[in-house]
């Protein structure tokens, strides 16, 4: 996971940007050890990319800065830190607050990186306690060697993930309601909850133009779009071929066998969710062998090794492909991972969620 607004301090980092001369000028000091040597760059697409060398704990970096405001991005790949970041006149301070987290500072409260600021501590605040409770579940779900046991904790730590996306969705709201027409109100509508698919296509086609024009909503729009195409009651999609990267590629319609209904579950090795929802989906295959297919797909990885490493220590019995293209995951419309299609012998989808307790009552209801 990337470390957004969480990595390791950058003790000091400042931005004065000058109204005028359109030039924006970022310090960085007092860096981890660790960074030394690395590059850091300040992305503002569609404009380019500058960068530094951070040497001896610091690094300065100039960039011109677009007439037209827009969203940049301050990366340093090394330490695998990306933060958000609106070129705009002032000057700016990143630095790390108690709980680790980075939050910009700003001389000018009204500003569009204050806000976003403010947008953080406040979702910080309201979550932590849900997150020490994930994090508490998640050891249980380590330690615990009895499967039901692990099924209960695996439901607890799914509600706490809904109720710490609610929470965070409900600042946002919040935040777009004042923001809509500027880019802290781009990135709020990423972080909007909707009743559907269909209330997601409906909100971004009323949006703002800065809205629409965000990389990451433009995506989430696309996929909606194919999400509705390929939701429950929906036909599914088989017929694309999926190459995994080796010369070899598949279908889905080739698991099809007109007697068994189809489980698709796309997953990554690095997902840490994906990894603990494999027990249950072992489960699953051994105890509905008759009556159900689970197929699991390797989807958003660097490279099939990744992928075959993960599959071999997690000794998966059933059935996997790897997805080199990603093929399957945009026709599906998927957002993130896990996420579980069930498809009946038919070919209509009957169930689409993340959350294996939530597939079991489907599984239930369908006496399979």
């Amino acid at each position: 996971m990337k470390k957004y607004l969480t990595s390791l301090a950058l003790a000091a980092l400042l931005c004065g940007c000058q109204s005028h001369t359109e030039t924006c000028t970022i310090k960085g000091s007092e860096l981890p050890a660790e960074l030394e040597g690395a590059m850091v760059y300040l992305v503002t697409d569609p404009f380019g990319t500058d960068s530094a060398r951070i040497s001896n704990n610091s690094f300065t970096l100039s960039s011109s800065t677009p007439s037209d405001t827009l969203l940049g991005m301050i990366s340093i790949p090394q330490g695998d830190i990306e933060l958000p970041f609106i070129p705009e006149s002032g000057a700016f301070t990143l630095t790390r607050t108690p709980s680790g987290a980075i939050t910009i500072t700003s001389e000018d409260p009204g500003s569009l990186n204050a806000a976003l600021t403010s947008f953080t501590k406040e979702v910080v605040e309201q979550t932590d306690a849900l997150a020490s409770k994930q994090e508490s579940l998640e050891q249980q779900l380590r330690e615990a060697s009895d499967p039901k046991e692990s099924r209960e904790i695996q439901a607890q730590i799914d509600q706490v993930r809904v109720e710490r996306a609610g929470v965070r969705s409900a600042i946002a709201a919040r935040y777009y309601e004042s923001h809509h027409d500027d880019l802290v109100g781009a990135l709020m509508f990423r972080e909007l909850d909707y009743a559907d698919e269909a209330e997601y296509v409906s909100l971004y086609e009323g949006a703002s133009e800065l809205v629409q024009r965000d990389a990451k909503n433009r995506e989430r729009y696309s996929k909606a779009k194919s999400a509705l195409e390929t939701s429950v009651g929906k036909p599914y999609k088989g017929d694309f071929e999926i190459p995994d990267g080796e010369g070899k590629s598949v279908k889905l319609s080739d698991y099809m066998d007109g007697k068994r209904y189809l489980l698709l579950d796309f997953w990554a090795s690095w997902c840490v969710y994906c990894r603990q929802a494999m027990p249950e989906l072992k489960r699953l295959s051994e105890e509905h062998s008759k009556t159900l297919r689970v197929l699991s797909i390797g989807v958003r990885e660097k490279s099939k090794a990744d992928n075959d490493r993960a599959k071999e220590s997690l000794g998966l019995s059933w059935e996997t492909i790897f997805d080199k293209d990603n093929v399957s995951y945009d026709a599906y419309g998927v957002l993130g991972i896990p996420t579980l299609i069930l498809i009946s012998p038919e070919g209509e989808i009957v169930f689409r969620g993340y959350q294996p307790a939530k597939l079991q009552e489907k599984i239930t209801e369908l006496s399979l």
